[in-house]
């Protein structure tokens, strides 16, 4: 936590000193291996849970042709067809 706050800028803060190494589902589990329940849900990021195979397999599946390109220089399939 000494080592985010001193390179995090200050405007990011943090509520809890948790420190999630990974996730699956609903729970949340820290570096020194508590569990936790995701109540915020990433914030409402993950509104199908942490780490689903079909979500993760999307996503690996789409890095593979192109992660990302800024809309204001082109654009690209899966962009207009979610838009």
């Amino acid at each position: 936590l000494d080592r985010r706050d001193a390179a995090v800028s200050k405007a990011s803060f943090r509520s809890t000193p948790v420190v999630a190494a990974k996730a699956s589902g609903a729970t949340v589990t820290d570096v020194d291996g508590n569990t936790f329940l995701d109540f915020t849900a990433g914030i409402g990021t993950v509104n199908v849970g942490h780490a689903p195979a079909e979500v993760a397999d999307a996503i690996r599946q789409q890095a593979e042709d192109l992660i990302h390109l800024c809309a204001i220089v082109g654009t690209y399939e899966p962009y207009i067809a979610l838009a």
